[in-house]
C-alpha cells in the first residue's frame, strides 16, 4: 500500500471528509472521490476550492502559499512536483505565524516529490509524503 492509499484509507475509515469538505474541494463519484486540482508554476496561493496542487517547476522554483489553518481543522491539501524539483525546488509556506509540523516551511526537493498537509485548526501538519 502506498502513501496515497494510506491517506485515502484513513479518510474513509475516520470519515474525516464530511459532506461540507467534499462540497468545498470536489464531489463524490460513484467509483470514488473526485478532488479538484490545479497545475501551477511560480508563486501560487492555495484556495479553499483546491485539493491537489501540481507544481510545474520546469521553468524555475515554485512557492505554494497555504491559506490560514485557523478555523479549517481537518482540511487536507496534496502538493506534488511534476518532475523537476531536484533542480527547482517547491517551497510550501503557511500564513503568518503558522507552521508546518513546527517549521516555517516545507521544501520538496526530489523529482515527483509530494506532501499531504492537514490543518488542526491552528497550524498545518505533514501527514504523508
Amino acid at each position: 500500500m502506498n502513501d496515497l492509499d494510506l491517506v485515502l484509507s484513513s479518510l474513509a475509515d475516520s470519515r474525516m471528509m464530511d459532506r461540507m469538505m467534499l462540497r468545498d474541494i470536489g464531489e463524490r463519484e460513484s467509483n470514488g472521490i473526485f478532488i479538484r486540482q490545479e497545475t501551477v508554476s511560480g508563486v501560487y496561493n492555495v484556495t479553499v476550492q483546491d485539493g491537489t496542487v501540481f507544481c510545474d517547476t520546469s521553468g524555475g522554483v515554485a512557492t505554494i502559499n497555504l491559506p490560514t489553518a485557523v478555523g479549517v481543522g481537518g482540511r487536507i491539501y496534496l502538493v506534488c512536483d511534476k518532475g523537476n524539483a531536484a533542480a527547482n525546488n517547491v517551497t510550501v509556506t503557511p500564513q503568518g505565524g503558522e507552521t508546518i509540523s513546527g517549521a516555517g516551511s516545507y521544501v520538496i526537493s526530489s523529482n515527483y516529490g509530494r506532501v499531504w498537509l492537514q490543518s488542526d485548526g491552528s497550524d498545518w501538519y505533514v501527514i504523508a509524503t
